[in-house]
């Protein structure tokens, strides 16, 4: 049996997100939620409030404005007492070449951007709770929904954050090389504050980003939850971290994503154009 956790996912007005929040809520877990429609957010509170009788919190946000998202993450400072696991699921494929107000390809801002931003700007907010963290010897989780097609990822700074060419399908690969680049480099330094974070490869399932992008049906959407879940709550897991899994099992991921030098120069060059917002 799980203690109850306070779990803010991204992304969880539709797919991926809304069914896992249903799961966790069904298991007496409080899930705070977030969308970037305010009318989705809305209709998909009301459904929640119907389905399980549980009022719960929503913020709107869109991911790929940076303001927006540290509007957001001030809010939930005030608003909710702790978090301990948070799930960057939300995602984005965009079919042409788009940037947003500070001038960068939208795709990335979304997919890889958002997460190290909402961490940053967390970061302080995690640490209230250390010492209570310390003294259960209990982690706070962060995980990552990357994804198997890092693999087409091409490593270049210049062309992540500002491409003078767009192929669509390799702007989504590299945001999700990115993310679990973050992830290997943050991990060591999150080490010492109890939090891990991890990331995954959630199954070729059937989203709205693969139908609308790819064309094909994948796995039902609760194929989709099963690692996010595993990652979130599960006692195997509970002091591992900087790891990559596929069907809840550690994997390796592409060469380059282990390149510590790369994985720096992501970290420091993301810093400086989200540090206006922290």
């Amino acid at each position: 049996m799980n203690i109850n956790k306070t779990i803010f996912i991204t992304g969880s007005t539709d797919g991926i997100g809304k069914a896992l929040a249903l799961q966790l809520l069904q298991e007496n877990h409080q899930v705070i939620f977030h969308g970037r429609n305010k009318e989705r957010l809305n209709s998909v509170l009301k459904e929640i409030k119907e389905k399980t009788g549980k009022i719960c919190l929503g913020y709107l946000a869109d991911l790929s404005n940076f303001e927006d998202i540290s509007l957001m993450c001030e809010k939930i400072q005030k608003e909710v007492n702790s978090i301990d696991v948070l799930i960057h699921n939300a995602g984005t494929y965009e079919k042409s070449l788009q940037f947003n107000k500070d001038g960068i390809e939208k795709t990335f801002a979304v997919n890889y951007i958002s997460n190290v931003l909402i961490n940053e700007k967390l970061f302080h907010y995690f640490n209230q709770n250390l010492e209570e963290r310390k003294k259960n010897q209990k982690n706070l989780r962060i995980i990552l929904v990357s994804s198997i097609a890092h693999q087409s990822g091409q490593f270049s700074l210049e062309y992540w954050f500002k491409p003078d060419t767009y192929n669509p399908y390799l702007a989504y690969a590299n945001s999700k090389m990115a993310q679990i680049m973050y992830c290997y480099y943050i991990s060591e330094y999150f080490k010492e504050f109890y939090i891990t974070i991890n990331t995954l490869h959630p199954g070729v399932i059937d989203t709205k980003i693969l139908r609308d992008n790819f064309g094909m049906k994948g796995a039902p959407i609760s194929e989709g939850t099963k690692t996010i879940y595993y990652l979130a709550l599960s006692k195997e897991v509970e002091n591992i971290t900087g790891k990559y899994f596929i069907n809840q099992k550690i994997e390796q991921s592409s060469p380059d994503t282990y390149n510590k030098e790369y994985q720096e120069k992501l970290y420091l060059k993301t810093k400086e154009v989200i540090q206006s917002y922290l």
